[in-house]
């Protein structure tokens, strides 16, 4: 369900991915997996740096969701490409 709205509309996916102020316990059980999908790069950043994680494995974790323009620009931009690219094959 979260891929067809996302391809249909996206804008009301990212709304219903947004986490409630009062709580994750709220929501109705449909919406979870919006809010999962929506923020799941941001938490697993946070999982990862909690971990002990390097800044680059944290950054790359982050920002696996933003194209990066191309695969030139150092380690980090070739390694977030390689990423991505990955990430929107499955």
């Amino acid at each position: 369900m979260v891929v067809l709205v996302r391809r249909l509309s996206p804008e009301t996916a990212r709304q219903w991915g947004n986490p409630p102020s009062e709580g994750w316990e709220s929501l109705p059980g449909w919406r979870k997996p919006f809010v999962v999908a929506e923020q799941h790069d941001t938490w697993g950043a946070e999982m990862a740096h909690q971990a002990g994680v390097s800044p680059m494995a944290e950054n790359l974790i982050r920002r696996h969701h933003q194209q990066p323009a191309e695969a030139t620009g150092g380690i980090e931009n070739a390694l977030l490409y390689k990423l991505w690219v990955v990430d929107n094959e499955s």
